[in-house]
């Protein structure tokens, strides 16, 4: 099935395939994001479909065994079992098989237990930032006075989305990135840290000096699945929720995150 969060993330059904995955290959279950980048590479040896593997908490991606918990490195999302175990057959390397949980247990979970804060919920799940390409990081500060000025600009005209994204583009490139952070780092950040306070826009990540910084949206695996379709492997990702439908950026897979997108709409509408 295709690398990422198909019927795993509700936003992202129309771009999928029908089917939902039940099955998976893992190169690892890593306690820690260093142990993950190093299952990472590892796995990249040209054997596996294409957007494999991929890093996913197991929070993004729900075992049948609710108890087990990490960062699972992953080499292929599978509808059946056999499908898996023949896949498994011709890799080179060991993986572990696992079943995921049902969709209806996997949707459960996501539900805020009742007497449970929102906050501790939130805080209390992880989804895994993966960069997808070499990427600038940059300060909450210059951040949030960026979106500040952006936000003003858009109540003053209103833009197409297309310029909206070009807007946000230049606006991040006059800016000064308090670090350079290389593809395939991986960085844990709670449900929490993820909606505030730059949803959708930017995911917070570590430099290595241990400073707090975030990094474009466009340049991580979040929320996102590569499918192959007539144009190639194309990466869709969801950029933004609008009452309740999303705006969904579709690119080549591999391309930079700043080349112009083949297609940017809104799935559905107000």
């Amino acid at each position: 099935m295709p690398a990422g969060f198909c019927h795993l993330d509700v936003y992202l059904d129309e771009e999928c395939k029908k089917t939902t995955p039940r099955y998976a290959l893992f190169l690892g279950v890593a306690v820690d994001a260093r142990a993950a980048e190093a299952a990472l590479r590892s796995g990249g040896t040209g054997e596996l479909a294409t957007g494999y593997p991929f890093v996913a908490t197991l929070d993004d991606l729900p075992l049948a065994d609710p108890k087990r918990k990490g960062l699972a490195v992953v080499a292929g999302l599978f509808e059946r079992k056999d499908q898996a175990e023949q896949y498994q057959a011709r890799l080179s390397r060991p993986t572990e098989l696992v079943e995921l949980a049902s969709p209806e247990d996997a949707a459960s979970r996501k539900i805020q237990p009742k007497g449970m804060a929102e906050r501790t919920f939130l805080e209390s799940r992880a989804s895994a930032v993966e960069l997808a390409e070499d990427t600038a990081a940059f300060s909450k500060e210059d951040l949030e006075k960026t979106e500040e000025a952006l936000d003003e600009a858009l109540a003053r005209k209103w833009v197409s989305l297309p310029e909206q994204r070009e807007r946000r583009e230049r606006a991040i490139a006059a800016l000064q990135p308090r670090c350079n952070l290389s593809r395939g780092r991986v960085f844990s950040a709670s449900h929490k840290d993820l909606q505030r306070p730059f949803m959708l826009r930017y995911a917070p990540v570590c430099c290595d000096d241990g400073a707090e910084a975030w990094v474009p949206w466009r340049a991580t695996r979040l929320k996102s699945t590569v499918v192959r379709t007539d144009e190639g492997a194309v990466v869709h990702q969801v950029m933004l929720v609008e009452c309740d439908s999303p705006i969904i950026e579709t690119r080549l897979f591999g391309a930079d995150s700043v080349a112009k997108p083949l297609r940017l709409a809104l799935r559905g509408g107000c």
